[in-house]
């Protein structure tokens, strides 16, 4: 009995040690988690204040960003003003340059005309007269573009619309280059396609005749232009697939073509192209930007491509009468 009253003595002895020790183990564990919680919450203090630099720099470019904006505004506002400033002088020095051109050609005109009646003056002083004539001719074409461009720009709203029949217009177009094509020796075939699917609905058009005569008249000196001697040069009216209401017209011819960078920037302002004009003739880089932006203004597009079996062609719609 006195053994077993010294075993559980020892035992009682045991335990509150062994529970001394579950208490330090437990207490070191709560330290840890309080460590790592202390840590966690610098961690997230650091995080705040990181975010808080961030918001203060975000709000400072978003100032900065905003500011700039507000410059860009006022410095396009600037631009247009200038831009639209530049365009009514540039319209009112190109009238006053046009009717003064106009009387020179004519004074030269007559002044060779006279020559030639009294046959008193050589041919070489005749050849001069005549090109100085030809080059005032020159000028004032261009000076016509000039303004007929700016027109477009600064009134996009100002089509003069009419019903007219396409196919008399182009007609009287080829006639009037009809000249230049015969000291080539090229010809002009105008094409409407009356059967199959490309079958024209129609050839009244609701165009501003104006702006349409300068369309075909670019397209068409373009091709003679830049067709060799003795080349042929086809207008084709069809159907504009899939667009209804619309009809589609291509210009082709048989010159160069174009180079993909030729495509890149054909339709920009004064540009050049790879290709050369086969009668020496002069080139200002303008007609075809002013092409597109009048196609554009009747609702229309044009491209540019090369034709499989060699030369180049120019397509684009027109909106027919309902």
């Amino acid at each position: 009995m006195d053994g077993m009253k010294v075993e559980d003595e020892t035992q009682r002895t045991l335990r509150p040690a062994e529970e001394c020790e579950e208490l330090a183990r437990a207490s070191s564990a709560s330290a840890e988690v309080l460590a790592e919680l202390e840590a966690s919450q610098e961690r997230l203090s650091n995080v705040g204040r990181d975010l808080g630099a961030a918001n203060a720099r975000s709000a400072a470019l978003a100032e900065r960003l905003q500011n700039q904006r507000e410059e860009l505004e006022w410095t396009n506002a600037q631009l247009t003003a200038v831009n639209e400033q530049t365009k009514h002088v540039l319209a009112v020095m190109a009238h006053d340059l046009q009717g003064g051109l106009g009387g020179i050609t004519s004074l030269v005109d007559q002044v060779a005309s006279d020559l030639r009646e009294i046959g008193q003056v050589d041919s070489g002083s005749l050849e001069f007269l005549d090109l100085v004539a030809a080059e005032g001719d020159r000028l004032r074409s261009l000076l016509e573009e000039l303004l007929l461009d700016v027109r477009a720009a600064r009134h996009p709203d100002s089509l003069r619309e009419q019903d007219i029949d396409l196919c008399s217009m182009i007609d009287s177009v080829v006639m009037s280059h009809l000249s230049s094509a015969l000291r080539k020796h090229q010809s002009i075939t105008a094409l409407a396609f009356e059967t199959g699917e490309d079958a024209v609905p129609g050839t009244e058009v609701r165009v501003d005749p104006v702006y349409l005569r300068q369309i075909l008249d670019n397209l068409l000196s373009n091709a003679i232009k830049y067709s060799p001697q003795g080349g042929s040069i086809e207008i084709q009216v069809r159907k504009a697939l899939p667009t209804a209401g619309r009809v589609s017209l291509s210009i082709c011819d048989r010159g160069p073509g174009f180079t993909a960078q030729d495509l890149e920037k054909i339709f920009g302002e004064f540009t050049t192209l790879s290709a050369r004009p086969t009668g020496g003739e002069l080139s200002h880089g303008l007609g075809l930007a002013i092409v597109r932006r009048l196609v554009e203004l009747h609702g229309g597009r044009i491209e540019a491509r090369n034709r499989s079996d060699g030369g180049a062609e120019f397509v684009f719609d027109l909106p027919l009468v309902d």
